[in-house]
């Protein structure tokens, strides 16, 4: 990729090495402009366009065949091509130093990228990133606290670091950085409750059922049947009929019907609460998944943290000289 600052390097008679980094969009949004590129556009356009250079991962980004073909990749696969893709492109490119910035899905990718140690690899940030470990945030967010982890089966167990420098942000909406809801691909208990959780997801991404509103119906309709088999419905018709109830006031009602919720619950109680998690995520102010797609503050009541992940890539990008 040549853009003005290696045009004017070449101009200026020396070669601009500059850090990669490699940017893994979130679910069905393969060739888009995502928080990611957001990111690194940010820091080129109104800091400096000395130190990085993006680079897309090309990986399909699918969840399987609802919304889209017949053959979509499900999410497993979709991020095993993720993997494959930077292993190689490690290969050819041996000496250069690269960042990782993930979204959703894409989160996931470059989390299990920056587990892999790589030599080169000097820091990374996420948001909505589904393999959070637990009570890790990005400096300067609200903290849910160490019982509050990504929902994916496989969560990071430590932070990269160079020296005592932290070089992974994970950016999180939730109501303890003042957001209107919390993202729940980020948010799920680390006790039985968010097991449940993980094992409805990883279930999901298994079978290759799609991300967006359908696969979040999908993921809410098992657990809403799981609080039918425990019970907690016998005053209503029906699950079916409550299947039925696809407005937020009904989705709502629930949720009230229900009460709190106890994230340290266990047996029955344990299913109850991750439906109503689930619902919760599901009447999410801002409509469903809302705390999950308004990273830039697209919505009203959810902060802007791509404007904080600028900052945070330039501090990482400024630690490390870059090689090419």
């Amino acid at each position: 990729m040549t853009d003005w600052a290696d045009v004017a390097a070449n101009i200026a008679g020396v070669t601009l090495v500059r850090h990669a980094v490699i940017t893994y969009n979130g679910t069905w949004g393969a060739g888009m402009v995502q928080y990611p590129g957001d990111v690194v556009n940010g820091l080129n356009q109104y800091v400096t366009d000395q130190l990085c250079v993006e680079v897309p991962c090309p990986y399909p980004a699918t969840f399987g065949f609802i919304g889209g073909d017949a053959n979509s990749d499900s999410y497993e696969q979709s991020i095993q091509a993720a993997l494959d893709w930077t292993d190689q492109w490690v290969q050819a490119n041996p000496t250069q130093t690269f960042i990782t910035i993930g979204y959703s899905q894409g989160a996931e990718a470059a989390s299990r990228v920056a587990m892999r140690k790589y030599p080169n690899f000097i820091g990374g940030l996420t948001f909505g990133n589904p393999c959070r470990m637990a009570g890790a945030v990005a400096p300067g967010i609200g903290n849910p606290g160490p019982n509050w982890r990504g929902i994916s089966t496989v969560n990071m167990t430590e932070l990269p670091s160079i020296g005592t420098q932290t070089v992974w942000a994970d950016y999180v909406h939730s109501k303890t950085n003042g957001d209107a809801g919390n993202d729940m691909y980020t948010m799920v208990p680390t006790g039985q409750v968010g097991l449940i959780m993980s094992d409805v997801y990883q279930t999901a991404t298994q079978a290759q059922i799609n991300n967006g509103g359908q696969f979040l119906q999908n993921m809410v309709t098992d657990m809403i049947k799981i609080v039918g088999d425990s019970g907690i419905l016998k005053g209503l018709t029906s699950v079916t009929a409550l299947l039925g109830m696809t407005s937020g006031a009904m989705l709502a009602f629930l949720v009230d019907l229900v009460g709190g919720v106890d994230v340290n619950a266990t047996g029955a109680n344990a299913d109850v609460a991750a439906a109503v998690l689930g619902l919760q995520f599901l009447t999410a102010s801002g409509g469903p998944t809302g705390p999950h797609v308004s990273y830039l503050g697209e919505l009203p009541g959810y902060t802007n943290l791509v404007a904080n992940a600028v900052g945070f890539l330039h501090n990482i990008a400024t630690l490390t000289p870059p090689r090419a």
